[in-house]
Formats: structure tokens, sequence, C-alpha cells
């Protein structure tokens, strides 16, 4: 569907029904989100959604685009801000991964990113919006914080995809497949236990670069 353009007044109210719309679905799921629950909250109509959206998978992609955008700005701001220019390497990777150890373990993170898994399956473009907006943007920062630790430190990286994925491994993936498969689990909440995680993954990702050549 080719999005309208819209007058001010569309807008908000299409901003509206997103942001109820996102709630809904994170909470209730795809098959068990109505249209007629979204409408109950943002006091709307049928006609208006089926006007803006066409139909409630349309609705569906669009609030996922707006929900995932939010959560890369929170995300995009503290990564950006990261000061490499006074940072060694390893102090550059604890905050990088402290910040995307917050943003992705957030309780409205961990909804979003089990509704990508359990609907993408039935909808692929879901896995292209999580890509594009998400993953695509949070390796960037790790790479380009690499490429400039390649040249104050004299890294010989060759592959800094391949090394962005061993450090990513160390710090998210142990806990993701839990998260998204056992809704009972929580994720390391305290200060001293997400320290822990980062300390040991930036100590195997220093000892993966140290012996790169050997790997």
């Amino acid at each position: 569907m080719q999005k309208q353009t819209l007058s001010k007044k569309s807008q908000e109210k299409y901003n509206k029904i997103l942001k109820i719309a996102f709630k809904l679905f994170l909470k209730y799921g795809y098959a068990k989100t109505s249209p007629q629950m979204v409408i109950k909250q943002t006091e709307g109509s049928l006609a208006t959604i089926y006007k803006l959206f066409g139909d409630k998978k349309t609705l569906f992609l669009e609030s996922l685009k707006y929900g995932t955008k939010d959560f890369m700005e929170a995300l995009d701001n503290n990564l950006s801000r990261i000061d490499k220019s006074n940072l060694s390497l390893e102090d550059f990777l604890k905050k990088y991964a402290q910040n995307l150890f917050n943003e992705m373990f957030q309780k409205d993170s961990i909804a979003l990113q089990r509704i990508i898994i359990i609907e993408g399956y039935h909808q692929p473009e879901i896995f292209k919006i999580f890509e594009a907006v998400c993953i695509k943007k949070a390796n960037f920062y790790l790479i380009e914080g690499l490429k400039i630790y390649c040249q104050k430190n004299n890294l010989k990286i060759k592959n800094l995809e391949e090394a962005q994925d061993f450090f990513i491994n160390q710090i998210i993936h142990p806990y993701f497949y839990y998260i998204i498969s056992n809704s009972s689990y929580t994720p390391p909440r305290t200060k001293e236990e997400i320290d822990k995680i980062i300390q040991r993954g930036v100590k195997m990702f220093m000892f993966y670069l140290k012996n790169y050549e050997e790997f």
C-alpha cells in the first residue's frame, strides 16, 4: 500500500493509531490483536483504519516500523555519544556493550524481539524491517569504532564484520535464545551481573584480537 500524503490532523491520528497498535501487538501478538481493539483505545473507527492502512497486516507492519524506530533512536542516541577519541579500545567496547545490553533487554524491547521472531516466519517482511532499522545501525557503530581503533592501535583486522559478529556473540547471543523461547526467563538485571558479562565478553574479544591471525 502506497503511503498517502496526510493533513496535520490525519497525521496525528495516524501516529496515535500506530502507537496504540504497537503496544497491543506487543502485548497480545498478531493473531489476538484486532482492529476493534485499536479502535477502542483510539476512539476512531474501522473506516479510518482501513482508509489509512488498508488492512490489518499493513497496520501491523507499519506499527512495527514505528516501534523499532523509537527503539533505534534510543540506541542511536546512546551509541553516537561514545567518545572514542579519549577511550581505550577496552573502555569503548564496554560502553558500547553496556548501551546495547540495556536497550536490548528492556521489557518492551524483549517483547518486540519475540514478536519479530514469532511472526517473522509467517511474514518475512518483519525480519527486513528489524534488520534495516535496528541490526544494521547497531552494527554500524561497532564497526566504525573498530575502524578507528585499527588505525590508533595498528590492529590488523581483515574482516571487521567477522570481528563484530564475534563480539556481539559474547555479549548478546548467550541470552537471546532464552529470552525468545521462554516467556518466564528474566535476563540479567543487576549492575554486577551485567558488568561481569560485559567484562568477560570484552576479555574474550581482546584475546580474539591478540590471536586473530591464528583463527
